[in-house]
């Protein structure tokens, strides 16, 4: 689980409490990913922090404890989710799983979000499978775009394209991907995206680029609870 980002959209709001500690109808944001990988048959959780990491680790043994086994790794460096996977690769690789899911810790998803991704995951037997959702023409500057051939295969995912793409309907995927342990030999090798970050998007294009097949199930729309969250607390 990633939750290491400094969270500057929800400035004022995060330079005292961390953007998984910001509440969405009354609980962190972050129990709603914890609670959903319960409902899962993942025990084993890895989580990545730097910003406030203190109030992070506090929070989920004091409230997960007795229902995962969560291990901590830091960034040092806040360099994109690639950079993030990478500070916990060698975590990673003592593990024998072949598949990893990981996860943004700030979706409000429902309980069973994760479970119907794993279930999609199982039936398709991919190499990569990706959340994706609906999106409008307004969001696609601002979204992971998909690019799909044929049965549902992702050919390629533009980080925040161009706001001029028209695509008739645009399909993102969410920083919520089930991904075979190969990314790990990948992950050192993009290089600096336009944002000056390591992003995870251009692992999966590589391995792509490289054979692997990726997926995408399309699932629900997940709430905009950091909209509501900045209209609620400017009244």
């Amino acid at each position: 689980m990633l939750a290491a980002g400094l969270g500057n959209r929800l400035l004022p709001f995060t330079k005292t409490t961390p953007k998984p500690l910001l509440l969405a109808n009354g609980a962190p944001v972050i129990d709603y990913v914890l609670n959903a990988l319960v409902e899962t048959r993942i025990r084993d959780t890895l989580v990545v922090t730097n910003y406030m990491e203190n109030s992070i680790v506090s929070h989920i043994r004091k409230e997960f404890a007795e229902k995962l086994t969560v291990r901590f790794v830091r960034q040092d460096t806040l360099n994109g989710s690639a950079g993030a996977l990478l500070s916990a690769a060698e975590t990673l690789a003592k593990k024998k799983s072949r598949y990893f899911l990981i996860s943004a810790a700030d979706y409000q998803m429902p309980v069973n979000y994760l479970e119907e991704l794993i279930n999609f995951h199982l039936l398709e037997a991919s190499d990569i499978t990706a959340s994706i959702r609906r999106i409008s023409q307004q969001k696609i500057a601002e979204s992971s775009v998909v690019m799909f051939g044929e049965n549902q295969r992702i050919l390629r995912v533009l980080e925040k394209p161009d706001s001029s793409m028209h695509l008739e309907n645009p399909l993102a995927s969410s920083l919520i991907f089930i991904m075979t342990r190969n990314l790990l030999s990948y992950v050192g090798k993009i290089p600096l995206s336009p944002r000056g970050e390591y992003e995870l998007q251009d692992v999966i294009n590589m391995m792509i680029d490289e054979g692997f097949h990726a997926k995408g199930c399309l699932q629900e729309e997940l709430p905009d609870w950091e909209g509501k969250y900045m209209r609620d607390n400017h009244r």
